[in-house]
């Protein structure tokens, strides 16, 4: 958690952010996000998005799905299937 106290990594989640490195500006928050959700399992990205709270879950949703359709119109990378083969070579 880029040495952020487990209080003060809810509060980012809160306000949208997944880690400390992706508040810092938007190409670090982009970058984090791609990151952070490839290498989540779907349980453990849920439990992100649960942590986060009323407020911060949408707004990383919301993030990630205009991830999604930018990766998928520019470059027809599709996140999920991307995520689905790491998983498998992760595990």
């Amino acid at each position: 958690m880029n040495g952020v106290l487990h209080g003060e990594q809810e509060s980012l989640y809160e306000a949208g952010f997944i880690s400390d490195y992706s508040s810092n500006q938007v190409s670090d928050d982009f970058v984090e996000l791609i990151s952070h959700y490839i290498l989540s399992t779907e349980s453990d990205w849920a439990t992100t998005i649960e942590e986060a709270g009323d407020v911060g879950g949408p707004l990383i949703n919301q993030k990630i799905a205009i991830i999604k359709a930018y990766l998928t119109s520019s470059w027809s990378i599709d996140m999920d299937e991307l995520r689905a083969e790491i998983q498998k070579q992760v595990c």
